[in-house]
């Protein structure tokens, strides 16, 4: 009797085979029990700890997987204790019962956890273990795919990519990776994917302009809004994916105009094309001080782009934000707009950064760079009394005439003689040195001593004979210290003459001494030629400037190099040889304004920002 056997056959038999089969089957299924089941993890969110226990069942060979996350705690001990307590209420659950039963009892004790403050007494710590050995598989199997949607494999290989976010997965070793597009490098990311909230809370939102007549109502500068009552639809039609935000998550801005409403209309249609994209490209939790970061360069970037437009650059915008994101409000506040927070008990408190004159700390930081608060420019009959803000205007009247009387010359040096060279009646073609400043110095004492004027006047004359004194004493310590640059410094001042608003491009190009058709990078050279001269006359050892003047010359330096850099798209826009447009304004702080941005900053950006949780 003979037997044929297949090449490759072992020899054994099919029933063998078979049973095989079955047990890889059984210990398959085995394997895939044990996957399902609960897994407690702890996670931080910004500066909190969260517990979540993550709940499974296999039903038909598939996965229904749930969660349960605790309250947010200032520490990880409470958090793990959270967790515990949710672990323990899942063990009262029969094993082989349903999801949607072991759910239930899992989110009552959690709604008992809300209202639950830990005493440190009950708290085993934060180090301590709370892992279960049979939690491992099904821990593996959660942190073997990437949280959230948006991943994308690469290639063929286990390995992710996130569509919006820099960011990619690596489920071999589950962790998650930056990076960086510019060299299609990957370091590893200390931060999981934020796993997104619901939170049961209503936004109503609304908007109302209120103004006296209707003329108020239709004003070119009248306030706009914008209303984006939910970010996660307006950030899919923009085609930027926001559904790892807490919800509800929403974003209103009211925009206030200065001097016209060109900027207000320009920075309404622009300033969710930054919101969403920024917030679209990091999908790990925002942290507080991450959205005040984010809210502070989208203020920054809208400034810096409104300062080229032609049409609204000298025009002014004030902004109050509020950014929902689940259980917060990030509010914040911009120049002559900010907000008032309400709560149930009615003890109401307003989020002000007190962005205008009367402030002293803007006052002095104003003074500080060259401008100055005067008056009280507030609209009558509203209740407001703002102070305004503008270029330090200086008054130049140089020449002392022989046939001004004692009280016209008294008027003249302490009214419009703004630097020493002024006040002594120093002209472009005096010899600027300490004989010249000591004669015109005995000229002047003798017609403005307080024994020259009469009772009534003798005040102010003391005061002038005061001030001529000190400026002779003072030209003469710059020439004994540098003849040259007090020549130089002399020549600057009388240049800018008296200052506006604006400095014209004829009064820069006088100023820095170049032709008429110089450029913006020879305006620059020829400035920092003059400061090094400038600085020829002394600081001090904090590097402030021995003298006012000094200061003051080198701000008209600056001023007329920027003069010359300006385009002239937006020098056009400026109303005029007058420059009408320009007009001071109440607030400190606001976006555009070009005139009192460039050279020095005297209004900034830095708005007032607070979170409400």
């Amino acid at each position: 009797m003979t037997a044929q056997f297949s090449e490759g056959w072992s020899g054994t038999p099919m029933w063998q085979l078979a049973e095989g089969v079955m047990e890889n089957h059984r210990k398959e299924e085995e394997n895939r029990k044990k996957q399902a089941g609960r897994v407690l993890s702890i996670e931080q969110e910004g500066e909190g700890f969260r517990s979540v226990l993550f709940v499974s069942r296999l039903v038909e060979k598939h996965f229904h997987d749930s969660k349960v996350r605790g309250p947010k705690r200032k520490t990880r001990a409470e958090a793990i204790q959270d967790g515990m307590e949710l672990r323990d209420s899942y063990h009262r659950v029969a094993e082989n019962s349903a999801l949607e039963e072991v759910l239930d009892v899992v989110q009552k004790r959690r709604a008992e956890l809300l209202s639950r403050t830990w005493r440190p007494e009950e708290l085993k710590g934060d180090d301590i273990s709370f892992d279960e050995a049979e939690e491992e598989p099904m821990r593996k199997r959660i942190l073997g795919k990437p949280r959230g949607n948006g991943w994308q494999r690469v290639s063929d290989k286990e390995f992710f990519r996130h569509s919006s976010a820099p960011m990619a997965f690596d489920p071999v070793k589950g962790r998650y990776l930056n990076v960086d597009a510019s060299t299609n490098t990957y370091t590893e990311c200390r931060d999981m994917p934020h796993d997104p909230m619901e939170y049961p809370i209503s936004v109503i939102v609304g908007s109302s302009l209120v103004g006296q007549t209707d003329e108020d109502l239709n004003a070119s500068d009248r306030p706009r809004t914008l209303l984006l009552k939910e970010l996660i639809k307006t950030g899919a039609a923009m085609k930027n994916p926001l559904h790892f935000l807490d919800q509800p998550a929403a974003c209103f801005v009211l925009f206030d105009g200065i001097r016209g409403g060109a900027a207000v209309e320009w920075c309404s249609k622009h300033f969710h094309t930054k919101l969403v994209p920024q917030l679209s490209g990091q999908i790990i939790y925002w942290a507080d001080e991450d959205v005040k970061q984010l809210l502070v360069s989208i203020i920054n970037e809208l400034d810096l782009q409104l300062l080229q437009q032609p049409g609204c650059c000298w025009e002014g915008v004030s902004i109050a934000l509020i950014l929902v994101l689940g259980d917060r409000a990030v509010v914040a506040g911009l120049g002559g707009a900010h907000a008032l927070v309400i709560p149930p008990d009615g003890n109401w408190r307003s989020l002000d950064g007190q962005h205008r004159g009367t402030s002293t700390n803007e006052q002095r930081r104003l003074k500080a760079l060259g401008g100055e608060v005067l008056g009280s420019g507030g609209p009558k009959g509203l209740g407001i009394d703002a102070p305004l803000v503008r270029k330090r205007v200086r008054l130049r009247e140089w020449q002392s005439r022989e046939s001004a009387s004692a009280e016209e010359e008294v008027c003249r040096i302490l009214d419009s003689a703004s630097d020493v060279f002024a006040t002594l009646g120093l002209g472009p073609e005096d010899s600027i040195d300490g004989k010249t400043a000591r004669s015109s110095y005995k000229k002047l004492a003798l017609k403005v001593h307080p024994d020259k004027v009469p009772a009534s006047s003798k005040a102010r004359a003391k005061e002038a004979f005061e001030k001529v004194e000190k400026a002779a004493a003072s030209i003469d310590a710059f020439s004994r210290t540098n003849s040259q640059a007090t020549a130089c410094l002399q020549r600057v001042l009388h240049a800018a003459g008296g200052s506006g608003p604006c400095m014209s491009r004829a009064t820069a190009i006088a100023v820095l001494g170049l032709p008429e058709d110089t450029t913006a990078e020879k305006a620059g050279v020829k400035g920092r030629e003059l400061r090094d001269q400038i600085l020829k006359l002394g600081v001090m050892t904090d590097g402030s400037f021995r003298h006012p003047d000094q200061e003051e010359a080198l701000r008209m330096v600056e001023e007329a190099a920027e003069a010359i850099a300006e385009p002239t798209v937006l020098t056009a826009s400026k109303g005029g040889e007058g420059y009408c447009t320009l007009k001071p304004i109440q607030a400190t702080r606001a976006l555009g304004l070009r005139d009192l941005k460039l050279p020095r900053r005297l209004v900034n950006t830095e708005p007032q920002i607070d979170v409400v949780q």
